[in-house]
């Protein structure tokens, strides 16, 4: 089970779902994941790898990238003209 969550990046609102492990403590650390979706998707097609890992004992945040699934942005479902450009770039 997941608990949503919301931050910014770049400016922008974004959303995503935390998954705990089961035994979940304050008192201790944990490894942490984030994980993407693909651009056809949101992260809703990431809750099984989110429970997988976090019975695996990590913090793992599913997040929809901006102007994706619940997260704020324009245009809607595309990657922004910048963000092909930084991906270009790095990769």
């Amino acid at each position: 089970m997941s608990q949503a969550v919301r931050f910014k990046s770049g400016g922008i609102n974004c959303a995503g779902d935390l998954y705990l492990p089961p035994s979940f403590s304050t008192s201790r650390s944990y490894p942490g994941l984030v994980i993407g979706h693909g651009t056809a998707q949101t992260k809703k097609s990431l809750v099984s790898q989110g429970e997988f890992f976090s019975r695996a004992g990590y913090l793992v945040l599913a997040i929809d990238y901006r102007s994706f699934g619940e997260s704020e942005g324009e245009p809607r479902g595309q990657l922004s003209h910048s963000s092909r450009s930084r991906i270009s770039a790095t990769g």
